[in-house]
């Protein structure tokens, strides 16, 4: 999964640093120390993902080769991102839809990957799939863009059959564990994404009962959740 990168390593390890951060309000000297030592590190990720960001959001601005930026949005892409890609898919691929020969049978329509790369950072900041056109994405902003970024996400999956509940219950919780072994990336992403804002004994619990089910899937999305929070940890501990 391309989006266990620099750009998913930052984004989770934001999560999981403000997770650490909500803590009693009574501790010891020491508690205090080590919360302090989380409040700075989870400042540094978050200062690293907004400049990161910013960088990434002033090169769309520009006539260049996004490939690498449209890459690195995939895991880093906000709300403030999607109409800059939307204006970059007008500029780069046209304001309608082309009319495309139908195939035949057994045969692919291919698109450059930089089309392709772009549409998955779409798709992953929004949760949902409208195509590679602009026509259909411009007209789901516009019905869209004022709903906070959360409602898309669970929107999304409310749409692919999911019980969806805010906050996750155990239902929720072990159809998104699930979810994570999708073939759709950004349906992955983003239930690996909501994954991480459940609080760590809720989503350790779910995690072993996804573990010991007689559901291969439910099976194979605990062990890509504990591969995915080891290679975190690791990168965390360079």
């Amino acid at each position: 999964m391309r989006y266990v990168g620099w750009a998913a390593n930052v984004w989770l390890a934001v999560v999981r640093e403000g997770n650490t951060h909500a803590t009693p309000q009574r501790r010891s000297r020491s508690a205090r120390s080590s919360c302090n030592g989380h409040c700075s590190r989870f400042a540094e990720a978050r200062y690293a993902v907004c400049c990161a960001l910013r960088r990434l959001h002033n090169s769309l601005h520009q006539s260049l080769d996004h490939h690498d930026a449209y890459l690195s949005l995939i895991g880093l892409g906000n709300e403030e991102t999607v109409p800059l890609l939307l204006e970059r898919l007008r500029i780069d691929y046209g304001e309608t839809e082309p009319i495309r020969p139908t195939p035949p049978l057994g045969v692919h329509l291919g698109f450059i990957c930089t089309h392709v790369h772009l549409i998955e950072a779409l798709r992953s900041i929004t949760n949902t799939d409208q195509g590679m056109y602009y026509p259909r994405w411009k007209a789901w902003w516009d019905a869209n863009h004022g709903l906070p970024r959360l409602q898309w996400i669970l929107g999304g999956f409310k749409e692919g059959g999911l019980h969806v509940a805010q906050p996750p219950d155990e239902t929720f919780g072990l159809e998104l564990i699930e979810t994570i072994t999708d073939r759709r990336e950004y349906y992955a992403i983003n239930a690996r994404r909501l994954l991480e804002i459940v609080p760590v004994k809720q989503r350790a619990a779910w995690i072993a009962k996804a573990a010991g089910s007689d559901q291969e899937r439910l099976r194979l999305g605990a062990l890509k959740i504990l591969d995915l929070s080891d290679a975190v940890g690791q990168q965390k501990r360079r």
